[in-house]
C-alpha cells in the first residue's frame, strides 16, 4: 500500500446518537479510514494497537455527561501519537486536542484533517 493509501485508524467514542451514527457512517465511506466505534464506558476495551500507531480519536459529546467526557479525555491525554477531536451538537465548532477550534466545520474538513495528521 502506498504512503498516500495507508489506512488510518479512527476511533469514534460516542454514546448512541444520530450524530454519532452519521459521523461513523460518513467516515466509514472513506476507503483509507479504518473506523472503530466504542461508547465512552467501553474505553477500557481499547486495544493497545490504537495507542501504538498514529490514530485519530473523535469524541462525540451528544448524550454524554461532563464526567464521562472528562474521563474519556484523560484516557488519551498527552499521547502525541493521537489526534483527538471533539464534536458535539451544542456548538457548530470542532475542537482539536483542546487547543484549536474550527468554526462551522463540515465532514470534508474532518476527513482532510485526519489525512493530514496521518502523513506527519
Amino acid at each position: 500500500m502506498s504512503r498516500e493509501m495507508q489506512m488510518v485508524r479512527v476511533l469514534v467514542v460516542a454514546n448512541h446518537s444520530l450524530l454519532a451514527d452519521a459521523i461513523e457512517w460518513m467516515l466509514a465511506q472513506e476507503i483509507d479510514l479504518d473506523v472503530l466505534r466504542l461508547t465512552h464506558r467501553e474505553l477500557g476495551n481499547v486495544d493497545q494497537a490504537i495507542r501504538e500507531h498514529r490514530s485519530v480519536v473523535i469524541f462525540v459529546t451528544e448524550g454524554v455527561s461532563e464526567d464521562e467526557l472528562m474521563a474519556a479525555r484523560d484516557w488519551f491525554r498527552d499521547d502525541g501519537r493521537l489526534l483527538v477531536i471533539t464534536i458535539g451538537p451544542e456548538k457548530h465548532d470542532l475542537y482539536i486536542c483542546e487547543s484549536y477550534q474550527i468554526p462551522n466545520p463540515g465532514m470534508a474538513q474532518v476527513v482532510n484533517l485526519i489525512r493530514a495528521f496521518s502523513r506527519i
